[in-house]
């Protein structure tokens, strides 16, 4: 595993780990680095977006990083468009809040 990208992940645990964060509107989220060639990483950002609150992601998203070999801001921009990824059974997908319904909905932006 790449040098920098060991101690870049160990800092980012690290980061969120001791603070305390809030959202309203994100339920989840992922970032993956994938090494691409020498000191080339692909950030891969999905975020989960509870579509009961009203508010849209934007398609780009800031990345702010730290660690023992630098720091830095990252803009990752939205490649996938909103896909909806519900826990409902399937003939109750059309009830969710993402279409218009009262059921928990759930979107995907990559």
């Amino acid at each position: 595993m790449n040098r920098f990208l060991k101690y870049f992940l160990i800092a980012f645990a690290f980061i969120f780990s001791a603070k305390i964060s809030q959202a309203t509107h994100v339920a989840a989220g992922n970032i993956e680095i994938i090494q691409q060639s020498g000191t080339t990483q692909l950030v891969r950002l999905s975020l989960y977006r509870d579509c009961g609150s009203g508010v849209g992601l934007g398609s780009t998203q800031t990345v702010i990083y730290s660690s023992s070999c630098g720091s830095g801001t990252i803009t990752v921009n939205r490649t996938v468009n909103a896909q909806e990824v519900s826990q409902v059974c399937a003939d109750s997908v059309v009830g969710t809040t993402c279409n218009g319904g009262s059921l928990p909905g759930i979107q995907k932006y990559v």
